[in-house]
């Protein structure tokens, strides 16, 4: 355009910008294109002038940090810069984050501010009342005290064991306590009490809990819309939850204990797994049997829909997977070996089957038979594992008391440790943010995760060795291709 003498371009040294000018106003008034342009861009345009405006009061001020940003204006910079931090210089987006600091700093002393006010007041509170000296109040007070720190403790040894779940409710208790407490003497432990909620709640990596199920959690499993919770008990039954934990629904097997269930891609069906070898597909909505097929020697271990809700895998205590068509037709025995087969599930493309097993590993498999990898690092029989909705994670539960997460060449992510007794089933929601484990002490766990963050640390480790080694492995670069670094 500059060469065709439709623009000039220039440097502005006052602003440290460099520009470009239309030649012609009859460019301006009928250049369509340029026209949809400045309309589109006229707002935010129009706040980045007031912005510099704003930078240059600054800058006259020397500086002065009444002159940054706040409320609104800040808001609204805030906004635009997640919008078009592009077009905007070095110097306005560190004019932005300055003044971001700023809002934390000032809200972090407000906060202590109020802290020491109440604490103030407290303490205060606490004198006037001390003056009493009834043997009842005293009597009761030493109890509670006593209650506290017996609570506090308890909490800090279930951090200590990363127990968060029970410690946050250990610190709730001894909180409730001490907000009866108003003697003076109580000011340390109420400080205490305070500094362990927060830590608990900040630590913290359960979501919820259920426990209403008779007998050991055989499996648990998310519905595909992540409203429902389908879990399989000793009870013969097959119990459809809430998230909330009200009980739905209850699907109940004749004879047979089930040992495993898996909802299909549309939530409308379950198939179940049970003691004499059979698969039975479930109507959730009215609770009937839809088809029974059978062709294994030995009791279902586990059984997976695949994702397209075609093929059913099914696996025994025989160490034998079978591949179903969805109308019950047997296409393909795979065997592994003697050791029972604890669990198997589809990966999301459908290619892969991952199988949970006896000898405390997890094993991938093609569709044909083909050994991909195992994954060893559990102390236990591993009991269920299952892939992430991105398929770039696995998760296994095992009788170790354990829940831990993998990428798909072995490497172990992350260790969750919270059930009091070996760990049944576990399962992530579609979006990859829940994941909820079933164990024998009859407790439904829901752990928050960040996936992303897992994937990203795990996929810089795998760049940074390919660096050093480019001729190891070359395959895994696929598994981070869309895994953007820290």
């Amino acid at each position: 355009m500059a060469d065709a003498r439709l623009v000039v371009t220039g440097y502005d040294e006052k602003a440290n910008l460099e520009t470009v000018e239309i030649v012609h106003e009859a460019l301006i008034l009928n250049w369509g294109q340029l026209r949809e342009w400045m309309y589109q861009g006229r707002e935010f345009r129009y706040w980045q002038e007031h912005l510099r405006v704003a930078m240059l009061t600054w800058k006259n001020s020397n500086y002065d940090e009444g002159a940054l940003l706040r409320g609104k204006p800040l808001r609204d910079a805030e906004d635009w810069q997640s919008k078009r931090n592009i077009q905007l210089g070095e110097q306005e987006r560190s004019f932005i984050g300055l003044s971001v600091e700023l809002r934390e700093r000032e809200h972090n002393n407000q906060k202590r501010r109020r802290r020491f006010t109440i604490f103030a007041l407290s303490a205060g509170l606490l004198t006037v009342f001390s003056l009493t000296s009834w043997q009842w109040r005293i009597a009761e007070f030493e109890r509670k005290i006593v209650q506290i720190k017996n609570l506090s403790n308890s909490s800090k040894e279930h951090l200590f064991s990363n127990q968060d779940f029970e410690a946050l409710i250990e610190a709730i208790k001894a909180g409730k306590l001490q907000q009866e407490l108003v003697d003076k003497t109580a000011f340390d432990t109420r400080i205490q009490v305070v500094t362990l909620l927060e830590q608990t709640i900040y630590q913290l990596q359960e979501g919820n809990r259920l426990k209403k199920n008779s007998g050991w959690i055989i499996q648990v499993q998310l519905s595909p819309d992540n409203k429902k919770i389908a879990s399989v008990s000793k009870d013969k039954t097959v119990k459809l939850w809430s998230r909330e934990g009200k009980l739905l629904n209850t699907l109940k097997s004749d004879n047979y204990e089930i040992n495993s269930i898996s909802f299909s891609p549309d939530g409308k069906t379950i198939a179940s797994g049970s003691h004499d070898g059979t698969v039975t597909l479930w109507d959730i909505s009215t609770s009937r049997k839809i088809r029974t097929f059978k062709e294994h020697t030995s009791n279902i271990l586990g059984v997976s829909f695949s994702p397209d809700g075609k093929k059913i895998a099914s696996a025994d205590r025989n160490g034998s997977i079978q591949l179903w068509s969805i109308d019950g037709t047997l296409t393909r025995t795979l065997r592994q070996n003697n050791s029972p087969v604890e669990s198997i599930s589809f990966s999301p493309d459908g290619q892969l089957i991952a199988s949970a097993n006896a000898d405390k590993t997890i094993r991938l498999w093609k569709l044909n038979g083909t050994l991909l990898a195992t994954l060893r690092g559990h102390s236990d029989i591993v009991n269920s594992a299952n892939f992430s909705p991105n398929g770039h994670i696995i998760t296994s539960a095992s009788d170790d008391n354990t829940v831990k997460l993998w990428r798909l060449d072995g490497i172990l992510l992350k260790t969750l440790q919270g059930h009091n007794d070996g760990v049944t089933s576990v399962s992530f929601s579609p979006d990859g943010k829940l994941l909820a484990s079933g164990s024998k002490d009859s407790t439904i766990i829901f752990w928050n995760l960040d996936l992303n963050n897992l994937l990203i640390r795990g996929c810089d480790w795998v760049r940074d060795y390919l660096k050093n080694s480019p001729n190891q492995e070359v395959q895994i670069q696929d598994l981070c291709k869309n895994v953007p670094p820290e």
